[in-house]
């Protein structure tokens, strides 16, 4: 059976979100036994991504001067036909407009996060997923989502079918992901290469309103005026749509010597950051998965998050959680007590081991894949 993947978000340099859920389920599709063929969809080329061989590339290129991503939507049902693509997955919440007799459609959805917090997001964002979403998740035969509470969402805000919905938890790389070894010689290369001779709570991601990283920023302030902890704050992640407001607010807290920022950290490094971290943090607003949390647990390293969404159903009891959110002298607290109370620690690090090897990426493009034969 030939199968279509839009991989689109692969065609970028530096992979985050979206295109690590794209780039392990095709992984994982090679390494499965089966007599399905799997084509990979896009428009730009991308030299540097090894996924795509002569034999899985369909590569469209996309023409046009004006509308051009949506004229290629608009004509790619006709290259599936010319190509006998019997399903199309849209991996990363799009699909053409329409389909032409004989094809499936499924679409995985990571998130209503525009729907929801539409104020953290672009205008324009909003109106694209409530109008051109709505559409797509009506013409899918299938969808697949990453949690119970994305489906709840998906069912609440667009009245769709719980039968038509199906939950693929997704996964984090736990060959790159784990407890490291205590080797000083790597230690030592780690702390000279990025200067770490201090003890830091982390964050990854998104610098962005809804990742919340104010309210990290107010608990930081709290701990400074206690006295209780020297520990730093590092944020790892690029800088997303309104970004500004969280350097305008260090600089006028002072808190430029507790803060250290960095934009691109290749994975081999990031997880050292997991491992020397004495917490992660992630009072985030929303979250459909949330594969850093699972990455943090799987390096040994405790979690504190928000008590909100699908955290509680993918991190258990094996997290620290605040509610709601924006609540920062409770998040403060929790930093404190998850460094003094050894006990806590201990159990948390231990529970966070347990769930974290509860999900795997060849799960997902197993779980996948038998939902793609019982469609046809």
């Amino acid at each position: 059976m030939k199968i279509g993947l839009i991989t689109t978000s692969l065609d970028q340099k530096k992979y985050a979100g979206f295109s690590n859920y794209v780039s392990h389920l095709i992984m994982e599709f090679k390494k499965i036994n089966s007599k399905n063929k799997y084509y990979l969809i896009h428009y730009n080329s991308n030299p540097e991504c090894k996924l795509y061989t002569k034999e899985n590339n369909l590569l469209i290129p996309i023409s046009g001067v004006v509308f051009k991503k949506f004229l290629w939507y608009f004509f790619l049902p006709f290259h599936l036909k010319k190509n006998k693509i019997k399903i199309l997955h849209g991996l990363t919440q799009t699909l053409p407009f329409f389909k032409l007799k004989g094809m499936k459609y499924v679409m995985t959805v990571h998130d209503l996060t525009t729907i929801i917090l539409p104020k953290t997001h672009k205008l324009t964002s909003f109106f694209k997923d409530k109008l051109l979403l709505s559409h797509m998740l009506k013409i899918s035969d299938l969808i697949t989502t990453n949690s119970i509470s994305t489906k709840n969402d998906i069912i609440k805000h667009f009245k769709i079918s719980p039968d038509k919905i199906k939950v693929v938890y997704h996964a984090y790389d736990d060959k790159t992901y784990h407890k490291l070894s205590a080797n000083e010689k790597k230690i030592s290369e780690f702390k000279k290469k990025y200067s770490i001779n201090y003890d830091f709570f982390l964050f990854v991601g998104t610098m962005q309103p809804r990742k919340n990283i104010i309210t990290i920023l107010k608990a930081m302030i709290l701990l400074k005026e206690s006295n209780e902890l020297k520990h730093k704050l590092v944020i790892i992640g690029a800088k997303g749509w309104k970004y500004s407001p969280i350097f305008s607010f260090i600089k006028e807290n002072n808190l430029e010597e507790d803060v250290r920022f960095m934009n691109y950290i290749p994975n081999e490094d990031l997880k050292f950051f997991y491992n020397f971290s004495k917490a992660f943090v992630w009072p985030s607003l929303y979250e459909g998965f949330g594969i850093p949390p699972l990455e943090a647990m799987a390096c040994g390293t405790p979690v504190i998050t928000s008590k909100i969404s699908s955290m509680p159903e993918i991190l258990g009891d094996a997290a620290s959680y605040i509610y709601p959110p924006t609540n920062y002298s409770e998040l403060a607290k929790k930093m404190i007590q998850i460094i003094k109370d050894k006990d806590l620690r201990q159990e948390l690090i231990k529970k966070g081991f347990l769930v974290s090897s509860k999900y795997g990426w060849s799960k997902t493009a197993k779980k996948t894949e038998e939902l793609y034969e019982n469609l046809l």
